[in-house]
């Protein structure tokens, strides 16, 4: 398998992962590379409310891949990527829990970024 392909696989298994994580009908998934090898993956989404005089949620996560940190990841076997992967969805939610949300008039906006590191994959690795 050529490295693009491995690359453009394991994008496509991470973007897949977020959007199971943040399952909404509007859940849209997005990734740019920089010229310096760096991937960013975001994930944007709307809750819609429940209640009638409730506000939508408007949230967005990024998740910020260093250059060596995807390439690690595209290096691992199926079980350390899926291991990889549930780790990081759980860091993403987490991050989107641990904001406060800004309340506009007619919608409550959630974002949060996360840098991947190398080091980050490393533990999450090792990880119980």
């Amino acid at each position: 398998m050529s490295r693009t392909s491995g690359r453009s696989r394991c994008v496509a298994e991470l973007e897949r992962a977020l959007a199971n994580g943040f399952p909404s009908e509007s859940t849209v998934v997005a990734h740019a590379d920089d010229a310096s090898g760096r991937l960013t993956i975001q994930v944007a989404w709307v809750r819609e409310p429940t209640e009638e005089r409730a506000r939508e949620w408007r949230c967005a996560v990024a998740l910020r891949f260093d250059a060596d940190a995807i390439g690690c990841y595209a290096s691992l076997d199926a079980a350390d990527r899926l291991r990889v992967r549930t780790h990081l969805c759980d860091l993403a939610r987490r991050a989107v829990d641990e904001r406060k949300p800004h309340v506009e008039d007619a919608a409550i906006e959630c974002n949060a970024a996360l840098d991947v590191t190398r080091a980050g994959l490393d533990a999450a690795l090792r990880a119980p």
